[in-house]
């Protein structure tokens, strides 16, 4: 047998199973609103909680979209246009704001957040390359960077 023929029948097999999931999902989530039924029966007041989407490990939707974009980015170029157009030194949290914006990832709390989180190895590695420094903190004790001269 051919490689490709082998692979044709694995293919098959797993788009099989795929299918047979989506029929377990379909069936886990006809229980499940059958049993908010019956809890809304004795609480009439009840409202069920929407589940988490989660996946594996724990890493949501946001932060993969963050992974993504900033992947294809130069990271510490970015960086160093924000600090070098502005006019005051710049809080992690607002870099991160500007570099989403600059990413085309927008401006939410969560995305912003996830931004900061990995803008902050980007400014350490640009302060131990010397090419910016911080000059102080905020009030929420978050460093305050500017571009070296």
């Amino acid at each position: 047998m051919s490689v490709a023929y082998e692979l044709k029948l694995k293919r098959a097999e797993l788009t099989n199973r795929l299918e047979e999931l989506a029929k377990l999902q379909a069936d886990v989530r006809e229980q499940v609103s059958s049993i908010d039924k019956v809890i809304a029966i004795y609480e009439p007041g009840y409202r069920p909680m929407p589940a988490k989407a989660r996946r594996p490990g724990g890493i949501t939707k946001i932060s993969d979209e963050v992974k993504a974009s900033m992947g294809g980015v130069n990271q510490r170029q970015v960086v160093l246009e924000i600090l070098r157009d502005s006019a005051n030194p710049v809080s992690t949290s607002e870099c991160a704001a500007k570099f989403s914006h600059a990413i085309g990832l927008g401006g939410e709390a969560e995305i912003v957040d996830r931004v900061s989180r990995k803008l902050s190895a980007v400014l350490t590695q640009l302060t131990k390359a010397g090419r910016v420094r911080h000059v102080g903190k905020t009030a929420n004790r978050q460093f305050l960077w500017e571009i070296t001269a």
